[in-house]
């Protein structure tokens, strides 16, 4: 069961283009950011990468727990499966169904976990501003071998972007998401501009 608490909300969805428009126009200076910020940087081994400007001492968040989540997940199912074909010839069972639901909710627990640790750091260090990096359709037509599709398009990044941000929207805490397809390009030394509208 999921239960929600509406708690009537002042800013628009994050996920609204208008709003992260504004976000990116007050924020457009990087030099002259007067407020405490968050940066995310969301990954696979490391879920979460958060760095501040405020100088407190960035950390990680696993990514390995998910992994293993995952692993043990598509190793059952692909036994259950030929096991369902073989003595009931179905595609899907009770067994199978129990699997998944159970394997969705590990997920889902450790994703809460890790977005109220993320929120709870923000509200106990004054931050204003957190900001995430996510690319849309960045799953589509992935081909970075089959390990590593499998590992990177099981993990619900977008479940755990839309978690923080109810979470933050809570505190009173901004939440942005920006594209990063051209981060890994840019260079400090030469001052590359990040902010990509």
């Amino acid at each position: 069961i999921d239960i929600v608490l509406e708690k009537p909300i002042e800013d628009e969805i994050i996920n609204d283009e208008h709003h992260n428009a504004a976000l990116l126009t007050k924020y457009k200076d990087i030099t002259q950011l007067n407020e405490r910020a968050l940066g995310i940087d969301i990954g696979l081994s490391n879920l979460c990468a958060v760095v501040n400007n405020c100088g407190l001492t960035p950390f990680l968040i696993k990514g390995t727990p998910l992994k293993s989540i995952n692993q043990l997940y598509n190793k059952r199912l692909a036994y259950y499966k030929s096991i369902a074909k073989t003595a009931n010839s179905v595609d899907y069972t009770n067994r199978m169904y129990y699997l998944t639901r159970k394997r969705n909710n590990q997920i889902k627990d450790y994703m809460h976990k890790t977005t109220t640790y993320i929120a709870n750091y923000a509200k106990d260090n004054d931050i204003n501003i957190v900001v995430v990096g996510h690319n849309k359709l960045q799953k589509q037509k992935i081909d970075i071998g089959k390990i590593n599709n499998q590992n990177f398009v099981q993990i619900p990044t977008t479940m755990l972007i839309n978690q923080l941000q109810y979470k933050l929207n809570r505190l009173g805490i901004e939440l942005m998401v920006i594209e990063e397809s051209y981060t890994s390009a840019a260079s400090f030394e030469n001052l590359d501009y990040l902010f990509i509208p």
